[in-house]
């Protein structure tokens, strides 16, 4: 296994480096950026002991990943936070908006995703409940993780260029114990730790009842974010519908923002019966969510952005004259931009990035961001 130590001792730089008038450094033009390179989804290990596997225990440059205080500020929320694991992983080179025209207003982030995993009829499958740590670098450092991948990819063998954003390519071809994953692990460890967590978030999924709440770190210690639009510490989002197609609970407290949709999500066979200004009006809303360009973590709820994929697929299937494909706000993502999942149109499917029992979850939100960020790489670096 290769040493995490020997990467932040002794990296190396395989190619050349540009600097932008925007502020970030970015590799140079022989390497076009993808959007599993930016957001990584991990195979699923063929056992849940399986020592490739990142762990709360697991040691960074900076310290554990998960230290006791993250343990003792979710400790009333969840049990046996030691058995959580990291499914996935994205890399935000400007959060939280994207605004890369601003880079000034940017905080570079390696975020990982945990989710606990279980054995269950001779295969391995997840839990609806999740973790995210947010881990802040520098852009130097970003600079030459962003290297490093380009050349992970170039010494792997080749897969099809345009992939959808899905279960990470290579390294599912390779295994969790193949080079590729290997080295992007001790990449990952010598820049997180303890000493580099900015926030975590919490996703508890029991359903037919979901809570969310997150957290600030600061000298040590957390502080309960208090969640946009509802200006709460904790939100609960609910669907007590009989099947997985409609929607009847919706949001505790009904969002204050005009990119709200809950009544569609409170009970959306009533809503069926509704007006018509007030389905566009929902759309409208929904796109506004799932781009980027109109929302980030710190302008809308947390259940608006994990229900928005289930939301409009429920207008997909019930087609009420409503132009989703040429709606004004929809985020153009480019080719290959639709999640590459199988339960992406379920109502009671609120994750984000990771596993959804046994199969990829994957929002078009996820995807979005991913695709803004790979364009702007690969756009900055042509010039």
């Amino acid at each position: 296994m290769i040493s995490f130590k020997k990467v932040y001792f002794a990296r190396l730089i395989f190619f050349s480096l540009i600097s932008l008038s925007s502020g970030f450094l970015v590799a140079a033009k022989a390497f076009a950026f993808e959007l599993n390179d930016i957001s990584v989804l991990l195979p699923l290990p063929k056992s849940i002991e399986d020592a490739a596997l990142l762990s709360p225990q697991s040691v960074g440059a900076a310290g554990v990943l998960m230290p006791d205080f993250v343990k003792q500020a979710l400790a009333s929320e969840i049990a046996g936070v030691e058995q959580f694991r990291v499914v996935a992983l994205r890399i935000d080179p400007c959060f939280p908006n994207l605004d890369f025209k601003h880079p000034e207003n940017c905080r570079a982030q390696i975020r990982l995703v945990w989710q606990v995993l279980r054995f269950e009829n001779h295969q391995v499958t997840s839990r609806d409940t999740a973790i995210h740590t947010f881990y802040e670098i520098t852009q130097p450092e970003l600079q030459q993780l962003l290297s490093e991948i380009s050349q992970l990819k170039k010494n792997s063998s080749a897969v099809p260029a345009g992939q959808p954003l899905s279960v990470h390519p290579i390294i599912s071809q390779q295994g969790l114990h193949g080079d590729y994953w290997q080295n992007l692990r001790a990449l990952v460890l010598s820049l997180t730790g303890a000493n580099r967590l900015s926030r975590f978030t919490l996703m508890v999924g029991a359903n037919p009842f979901w809570t969310f709440q997150g957290f600030d770190v600061a000298n040590n210690s957390a502080r309960k974010i208090s969640i946009p639009v509802l200006d709460k510490p904790i939100e609960v989002f609910s669907n007590f519908s009989r099947n997985s197609l409609n929607y009847l609970g919706g949001v505790g407290l009904n969002p204050q923002s005009p990119d709200a949709f809950n009544e569609l999500v409170s009970n959306s066979q009533q809503f069926a019966h509704g007006q018509q200004t007030l389905k566009q009006k929902t759309v409208d809303a929904i796109f506004r969510v799932e781009s980027p360009k109109f929302n980030n973590p710190e302008t809308i709820n947390c259940s608006s952005c994990h229900v928005a994929q289930g939301a409009r697929s429920w207008f997909l299937r019930n087609s009420f004259e409503v132009d989703l494909e040429n709606n004004p706000f929809r985020f153009q993502a480019g080719a290959n931009s639709r999640p590459d999942n199988t339960y992406s149109t379920s109502t009671i499917n609120l994750r984000n990035f990771g596993y959804f029992n046994k199969a990829p979850a994957i929002s078009q939100r996820v995807v979005n961001e991913t695709a803004l960020i790979v364009k702007q790489l690969n756009s900055a670096a042509a010039k």
